[in-house]
């Protein structure tokens, strides 16, 4: 038996309802806050795509939905023109991943390049030479990286298939620390991975680090 909307079983069914949750907003009765925020949470002309995220990767989409934990993980939101995700994601409901693979597939690689690691390695090591006491993965994916005129830096789902790539590469480590605004949801931090093969090389020597699994 199909599961209802009240009660998803895995995790692709958790992101469609959310997204469902925020198509309905369009509909709903508006009092002046929801007005002033439905603008932002959705766009005229956009669709929104949702993704569950723990510790800078995505959540397998036909995991659990037991396996998602409000404590530790993010719910990411971008959007996409309505032409484009109605290409990418057709009347037969699609999981979101199935949809964005899709997309991938037309548009750029179905993950990271070597060039692309490089920039991202060169960026991060940028931000650390700043002088900052711990970078967070956050910071570094939302607000670092866009700073970057790379293609990939552009778009939410570009940063994450490239950082995804650089975790599983071993290039970039993550970490955890104390959050002292909130000490049960620690942060996670984000870092070059020194120790990691290639790592000592000179800057013109990543484009031969492997992207291969």
């Amino acid at each position: 038996m199909p599961s209802t909307a009240s009660s998803p079983a895995t995790i692709s069914e958790i992101e469609q309802t959310i997204q469902s949750g925020l198509e309905a907003l369009r509909r709903a009765p508006l009092n002046d806050t929801i007005t002033a925020a439905l603008k932002f949470l959705i766009p005229e002309g956009f669709a929104p795509v949702v993704q569950l995220e723990e510790e800078g990767r995505k959540k397998r989409s036909n995991a659990s939905a037991s396996h998602w934990d409000p404590k530790k993980g993010e719910i990411v939101i971008y959007f996409e023109p309505i032409a484009t995700a109605r290409v990418a994601r057709p009347q037969s409901a699609q999981p979101v991943a199935t949809g964005r693979v899709a997309k991938q597939q037309v548009n750029e690689p179905a993950e990271a390049t070597a060039e692309e690691l490089k920039q991202c390695c060169d960026a991060l090591a940028q931000a650390e030479s700043e002088g900052k006491p711990f970078l967070s993965l956050k910071w570094f994916r939302d607000t670092a990286l866009p700073s970057y005129s790379f293609p990939w830096t552009i778009a939410p789902a570009s940063r994450q298939r490239v950082l995804t790539k650089a975790i599983e590469s071993g290039v970039v480590v993550l970490g955890k620390i104390p959050n002292p605004k909130s000490i049960e949801f620690p942060t996670t931090t984000i870092s070059l991975n020194r120790t990691s093969e290639g790592q000592d090389k000179d800057a013109e020597d990543w484009e031969t680090v492997s992207v291969e699994e």
